[in-house]
């Protein structure tokens, strides 16, 4: 049987032990970005062809230094789930005077695919059994 403390947490992660975790170091100038997805008070997301991948296409957060504890967390978030149905963290950069994280790009939005799908309640509960995965797993 699975337990909570089981599961193997990872130490709290900190923007100074970056390049000591699992998380691959990007540099911004291996990125091209093409077209902006969304922007709020966190930050700003970005298409863009990640060069040394093959121009493969990905999601670029970009985060002000001053969400430094946020970014932190999200990246904490990231890298201690891993899910087929969780965006995948490819990598990060900590360069000042903002941050960036790598991600999986996803085609359309969790919203778009909810209201284009007919679904039955049988669905429903296979989500709601896979949310209650990820959050057992989360590291909070």
């Amino acid at each position: 049987m699975t337990t909570r403390a089981s599961l193997g947490r990872s130490p709290k992660l900190h923007l100074e032990d970056l390049r000591e975790n699992e998380i691959t170091p990007i540099s911004e100038k291996e990125l091209e970005l093409l077209n902006p997805i969304g922007s709020g008070s966190f930050g700003q997301v970005y298409t863009a062809r990640w060069k040394k991948r093959n121009n493969m296409l990905v999601a670029v957060k970009y985060v002000n230094a001053d969400k430094k504890k946020e970014f932190e967390a999200e990246l904490q978030s990231l890298t201690s789930v891993s899910h087929p149905n969780i965006v995948k963290l490819y990598g990060a950069s900590i360069a000042p005077p903002r941050f960036h994280m790598v991600m999986e790009l996803c085609a359309g939005s969790l919203q778009f695919y909810i209201r284009k799908h007919t679904y039955e309640y049988t669905d429903v509960h296979k989500w709601a059994l896979q949310t209650a995965e990820v959050c057992w797993r989360a590291p909070y």
